[in-house]
């Protein structure tokens, strides 16, 4: 029924590596770039917009920025992982609906 899993295991994280997408910080003085295998692929930083005085504003930007791509990397991971399940048992239908949701 399953098939073979490992293939598909590696099949879904190539795919996900494929998928990629870019998060924008709130005042756009960065761009992060990544993919849905959680993989950050590129950081665009506009330096006319930071304070470099300091490392505090750039690391504070960093971290919401990153954990914002990840919010989305995770998005797009339970997306697919539903579609693979899917395909792999398509006379389950939603699964879902065995826990009540």
């Amino acid at each position: 029924m399953f098939g073979n899993f490992e293939d598909q295991q590696k099949a879904m994280e190539k795919k996900l590596k494929e998928i990629s997408f870019s998060e924008n910080s709130s005042g756009d003085e960065l761009t992060i770039t990544m993919n849905g295998g959680l993989e950050v692929e590129n950081i665009s930083i506009d330096l006319s917009k930071i304070d470099l005085s300091t490392s505090d504003q750039l690391e504070d930007v960093l971290i919401v920025t990153i954990n914002e791509c990840i919010k989305k990397a995770q998005t797009i991971q339970a997306a697919e992982g539903q579609k693979m399940l899917s395909q792999m048992m398509p006379d389950i239908g939603d699964l879902g609906k065995l826990f009540g949701q």
